[in-house]
């Protein structure tokens, strides 16, 4: 009987972490691309580093952004579509082409090795201060 208690406590715990979760999690509303980013202190956005990250079983890629804004936990910025989900590309060289069909040119890249056998990849990106930054500005 006991082990029964303990069961259904554990089960009611893990369904309120899952609920609490989906609660708090970002906000996917999303600003339209059209106007060029802006930091917090309204600076335009100028330099920006993109790091790819492959997904769980899939052979496709999602990018994060790092415009030097300070992120919350569990919120990192991703290239997001207009509908707020995360932008998944093809390949890296995918994630170039869309970075610079909104205006950001390719600066410098650059690997950094994790574990013996992984590299993480980062790509700095340069604009005029007009390009515009496919995330959610709002979280």
């Amino acid at each position: 009987m006991n082990k029964n208690k303990y069961m259904r406590f554990s089960a009611i715990c893990l369904l309120l972490f899952l609920f609490t979760q989906a609660a708090t999690s970002q906000n996917t509303s999303v600003e339209e691309f059209n106007s060029p980013a802006r930091d917090s202190l309204d600076i335009p956005i100028k330099y920006c580093l993109i790091i790819p990250s492959g997904k769980f079983l899939s052979k496709y890629i999602e990018i994060q952004i790092d415009y030097g804004q300070e992120q919350a936990l569990l919120k990192n910025s991703y290239i997001r579509n207009k509908d707020g989900s995360k932008r998944t590309f093809n390949s890296i060289v995918q994630a170039l082409n869309y970075m610079d069909s909104l205006g950001w040119e390719l600066v410098k890249t650059y690997s950094e090795q994790e574990t013996e056998n992984n590299f993480r990849s980062y790509f700095l990106f340069k604009s005029d201060g007009n390009a515009k930054l496919p995330i959610n500005q709002q979280s």
